[in-house]
Protein backbone atom coordinates (compact mmCIF):
# COMPACT_ATOMS: atom_id res chain seq x y z
CA UNK A 1 0.00 0.00 0.00
CA UNK A 2 3.32 2.32 0.35
CA UNK A 3 2.95 3.04 -3.10
CA UNK A 4 -0.78 4.47 -2.79
CA UNK A 5 0.34 6.23 -0.16
CA UNK A 6 2.98 8.33 -1.74
CA UNK A 7 0.48 9.77 -4.47
CA UNK A 8 -1.87 11.22 -2.11
CA UNK A 9 0.99 12.95 0.05
CA UNK A 10 2.63 14.02 -3.99
CA UNK A 11 -1.18 15.69 -4.82
CA UNK A 12 -0.62 17.21 -1.80
CA UNK A 13 2.74 18.14 -2.26
CA UNK A 14 1.70 19.39 -5.28
CA UNK A 15 -0.94 21.88 -4.46
CA UNK A 16 1.59 23.55 -1.98
CA UNK A 17 4.20 23.89 -4.71
CA UNK A 18 2.27 24.99 -7.23
CA UNK A 19 0.44 27.73 -5.15
CA UNK A 20 4.58 28.77 -4.17
CA UNK A 21 5.62 29.51 -7.50
CA UNK A 22 2.55 32.89 -7.57
CA UNK A 23 4.88 34.67 -4.92
CA UNK A 24 -12.73 8.30 -22.28
CA UNK A 25 -11.32 6.97 -23.47
CA UNK A 26 -8.38 9.30 -23.74
CA UNK A 27 -5.71 6.60 -23.84
CA UNK A 28 -7.29 3.56 -22.96
CA UNK A 29 -7.83 0.91 -25.90
CA UNK A 30 -11.06 -0.59 -25.36
CA UNK A 31 -9.82 -4.45 -24.87
CA UNK A 32 -12.03 -7.11 -26.36
CA UNK A 33 -13.14 -9.37 -24.11
CA UNK A 34 -13.78 -13.14 -24.66
CA UNK A 35 -16.63 -13.05 -22.34
CA UNK A 36 -19.64 -12.25 -24.54
CA UNK A 37 -21.48 -8.96 -23.25
CA UNK A 38 -24.77 -10.85 -21.84
CA UNK A 39 -22.19 -12.69 -19.71
CA UNK A 40 -20.00 -10.06 -18.31
CA UNK A 41 -18.38 -10.84 -15.26
CA UNK A 42 -20.02 -9.69 -12.15
CA UNK A 43 -17.17 -8.29 -10.81
CA UNK A 44 -16.96 -5.80 -13.59
CA UNK A 45 -17.27 -2.25 -12.67
CA UNK A 46 -15.40 -0.01 -10.05
CA UNK A 47 -15.09 -0.89 -6.38
CA UNK A 48 -14.15 0.40 -2.96
CA UNK A 49 -12.31 -1.55 -0.33
CA UNK A 50 -14.10 -1.07 3.14
CA UNK A 51 -11.24 -0.45 5.01
CA UNK A 52 -9.52 1.39 2.54
CA UNK A 53 -10.03 5.31 1.88
CA UNK A 54 -9.99 7.28 -1.20
CA UNK A 55 -8.46 4.03 -3.44
CA UNK A 56 -10.75 2.64 -6.07
CA UNK A 57 -10.59 -0.91 -7.48
CA UNK A 58 -11.69 -0.75 -11.15
CA UNK A 59 -12.03 -3.63 -12.87
CA UNK A 60 -13.12 -3.02 -16.48
CA UNK A 61 -12.72 -6.69 -18.33
CA UNK A 62 -11.39 -10.35 -17.04
CA UNK A 63 -7.64 -8.85 -18.48
CA UNK A 64 -8.09 -5.11 -17.39
CA UNK A 65 -7.63 -3.69 -14.57
CA UNK A 66 -6.84 -0.49 -12.32
CA UNK A 67 -6.33 0.90 -8.96
CA UNK A 68 -7.05 4.46 -8.43
CA UNK A 69 -6.31 6.64 -5.89
CA UNK A 70 -8.68 9.99 -5.47
CA UNK A 71 -8.81 12.88 -4.10
CA UNK A 72 -11.29 15.92 -3.54
CA UNK A 73 -9.49 18.82 -4.39
CA UNK A 74 -13.28 20.88 -4.86
CA UNK A 75 -11.81 24.00 -2.55
CA UNK A 76 -8.49 24.10 -4.17
CA UNK A 77 -8.84 23.31 -7.96
CA UNK A 78 -11.80 24.56 -9.99
CA UNK A 79 -13.81 26.80 -12.88
CA UNK A 80 -15.46 29.92 -11.59
CA UNK A 81 -17.06 31.40 -15.06
CA UNK A 82 -14.54 31.99 -16.83
CA UNK A 83 -11.83 31.99 -14.77
CA UNK A 84 -9.20 29.10 -13.09
CA UNK A 85 -8.69 29.06 -9.50
CA UNK A 86 -5.92 26.89 -8.56
CA UNK A 87 -4.55 27.01 -5.19
CA UNK A 88 -5.76 30.18 -3.65
CA UNK A 89 -4.89 31.65 -7.05
CA UNK A 90 -7.16 33.17 -9.45
CA UNK A 91 -6.54 33.10 -13.52
CA UNK A 92 -8.33 34.69 -16.41
CA UNK A 93 -8.55 33.63 -19.05
CA UNK A 94 -5.69 35.54 -20.75
CA UNK A 95 -3.60 33.01 -18.82
CA UNK A 96 -4.36 29.84 -20.16
CA UNK A 97 -5.53 28.82 -23.54
CA UNK A 98 -8.37 25.91 -24.03
CA UNK A 99 -9.26 24.85 -27.81
CA UNK A 100 -12.41 22.94 -26.88
CA UNK A 101 -9.45 20.09 -26.35
CA UNK A 102 -6.76 20.59 -24.74
CA UNK A 103 -5.70 23.18 -21.89
CA UNK A 104 -2.45 25.18 -20.97
CA UNK A 105 -2.05 27.24 -17.75
CA UNK A 106 0.76 29.59 -18.64
CA UNK A 107 0.46 32.30 -15.74
CA UNK A 108 4.14 31.90 -14.74
CA UNK A 109 5.43 29.74 -17.12
CA UNK A 110 5.02 28.34 -20.48
CA UNK A 111 3.55 25.32 -19.13
CA UNK A 112 2.62 25.51 -15.88
CA UNK A 113 0.06 23.04 -16.56
CA UNK A 114 -1.38 20.93 -19.45
CA UNK A 115 -4.87 18.75 -20.11
CA UNK A 116 -6.48 16.89 -22.21
CA UNK A 117 -10.07 16.71 -22.24
CA UNK A 118 -11.30 13.30 -22.17
CA UNK A 119 -14.85 13.44 -22.08
CA UNK A 120 -15.76 14.08 -25.65
CA UNK A 121 -17.28 17.45 -24.71
CA UNK A 122 -15.57 21.14 -25.57
CA UNK A 123 -17.02 22.60 -22.54
CA UNK A 124 -14.42 23.45 -19.83
CA UNK A 125 -16.06 21.45 -17.19
CA UNK A 126 -15.45 17.58 -17.53
CA UNK A 127 -12.90 15.26 -16.99
CA UNK A 128 -9.39 15.86 -18.36
CA UNK A 129 -6.15 14.07 -18.37
CA UNK A 130 -3.02 16.02 -17.08
CA UNK A 131 -0.17 15.52 -19.72
CA UNK A 132 2.98 17.81 -18.29
CA UNK A 133 3.39 21.14 -16.79
CA UNK A 134 5.17 21.93 -13.36
CA UNK A 135 1.90 20.81 -11.47
CA UNK A 136 2.20 17.59 -13.18
CA UNK A 137 6.00 16.82 -12.88
CA UNK A 138 5.25 18.11 -9.04
CA UNK A 139 3.33 14.81 -8.30
CA UNK A 140 5.81 12.67 -10.22
CA UNK A 141 8.40 14.15 -8.01
CA UNK A 142 6.60 14.04 -4.95
CA UNK A 143 5.51 10.56 -5.53
CA UNK A 144 9.27 9.45 -6.48
CA UNK A 145 10.59 11.40 -2.80
CA UNK A 146 8.07 9.40 -1.00
CA UNK A 147 8.95 6.36 -2.20
CA UNK A 148 12.61 6.71 -1.71
CA UNK A 149 12.09 7.52 1.49
CA UNK A 150 10.00 4.39 2.37
CA UNK A 151 12.57 2.22 0.68
CA UNK A 152 9.71 1.19 -2.30
CA UNK A 153 11.97 1.35 -5.77
CA UNK A 154 8.33 1.79 -7.48
CA UNK A 155 8.76 4.96 -9.80
CA UNK A 156 6.21 7.76 -11.13
CA UNK A 157 5.58 5.66 -14.64
CA UNK A 158 3.25 7.64 -17.11
CA UNK A 159 2.61 4.97 -18.90
CA UNK A 160 0.83 3.01 -16.48
CA UNK A 161 0.18 5.44 -13.89
CA UNK A 162 -2.21 8.22 -15.38
CA UNK A 163 -3.36 11.57 -13.73
CA UNK A 164 -7.37 12.59 -14.38
CA UNK A 165 -9.42 15.67 -13.27
CA UNK A 166 -12.98 15.80 -13.16
CA UNK A 167 -14.33 19.14 -13.12
CA UNK A 168 -18.34 19.83 -12.22
CA UNK A 169 -19.79 23.28 -11.29
CA UNK A 170 -19.78 21.24 -7.60
CA UNK A 171 -17.35 19.81 -7.44
CA UNK A 172 -13.67 18.54 -8.51
CA UNK A 173 -12.36 14.95 -8.06
CA UNK A 174 -8.85 14.35 -9.12
CA UNK A 175 -8.04 10.68 -9.98
CA UNK A 176 -4.40 8.76 -10.34
CA UNK A 177 -5.38 5.61 -12.34
CA UNK A 178 -2.20 2.71 -11.95
CA UNK A 179 -2.26 -0.26 -14.42
CA UNK A 180 -2.63 -3.45 -12.73
CA UNK A 181 0.21 -5.69 -14.94
CA UNK A 182 -0.67 -9.63 -15.10
CA UNK A 183 -4.61 -9.07 -14.06
CA UNK A 184 -6.92 -11.99 -14.61
CA UNK A 185 -10.56 -12.74 -13.94
CA UNK A 186 -12.50 -15.64 -14.76
CA UNK A 187 -15.77 -16.38 -12.66
CA UNK A 188 -14.27 -17.52 -9.94
CA UNK A 189 -10.81 -16.77 -9.30
CA UNK A 190 -8.72 -13.46 -9.74
CA UNK A 191 -5.20 -12.55 -10.16
CA UNK A 192 -3.15 -9.27 -8.85
CA UNK A 193 0.17 -8.48 -8.86
CA UNK A 194 1.47 -6.68 -6.35
CA UNK A 195 0.50 -6.26 -2.26
CA UNK A 196 -2.89 -4.66 -2.96
CA UNK A 197 -4.96 -6.29 -0.33
CA UNK A 198 -2.28 -7.72 1.33
CA UNK A 199 1.23 -8.92 1.70
CA UNK A 200 1.67 -11.09 -0.95
CA UNK A 201 0.27 -10.30 -4.53
CA UNK A 202 -2.68 -12.80 -5.33
CA UNK A 203 -2.51 -15.43 -7.44
CA UNK A 204 -6.14 -17.58 -8.52
CA UNK A 205 -7.10 -16.43 -5.44
CA UNK A 206 -10.98 -16.85 -4.67
CA UNK A 207 -13.90 -14.43 -5.21
CA UNK A 208 -17.24 -13.98 -4.96
CA UNK A 209 -20.13 -11.15 -5.49
CA UNK A 210 -23.08 -10.83 -4.03
CA UNK A 211 -25.17 -7.65 -5.35
CA UNK A 212 -22.92 -4.58 -4.68
CA UNK A 213 -20.54 -6.47 -2.15
CA UNK A 214 -17.74 -8.29 -3.86
CA UNK A 215 -15.20 -10.63 -0.90
CA UNK A 216 -11.46 -11.64 -1.97
CA UNK A 217 -9.75 -13.94 0.00
CA UNK A 218 -6.24 -12.69 -0.01
CA UNK A 219 -3.13 -14.61 0.54
CA UNK A 220 -3.94 -15.13 4.12
CA UNK A 221 -6.70 -16.56 3.96
CA UNK A 222 -8.08 -13.31 5.41
CA UNK A 223 -11.59 -11.93 3.82
CA UNK A 224 -11.21 -8.44 1.88
CA UNK A 225 -14.51 -7.13 1.51
CA UNK A 226 -15.23 -4.45 -1.52
CA UNK A 227 -17.97 -2.15 -1.97
CA UNK A 228 -19.67 -1.89 -6.03
CA UNK A 229 -19.49 2.05 -6.57
CA UNK A 230 -23.02 2.62 -8.13
CA UNK A 231 -22.31 6.40 -9.37
CA UNK A 232 -19.58 8.02 -10.89
CA UNK A 233 -17.10 9.83 -8.90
Amino acid sequence: MKKFLTILLAMSMMSCTFASCGKKDSDKEDKKSSVAEEEVLPAVGRWEPVDTEDMIFDIRSENEAYICVVQDLSDALYFEDDNFMFSGEEFADKDYDFDGETFVLHAFNDNDLTMKKTDGSEELYGEYQWISGDAYDAIATGFNNEAAENNDDETFDEENMKIYVNFTEDSTILEARMTIDDFKLSDKKITISGSIFGDDELRDAEYSVDGDKMIIINAKGEEVELERITEAE
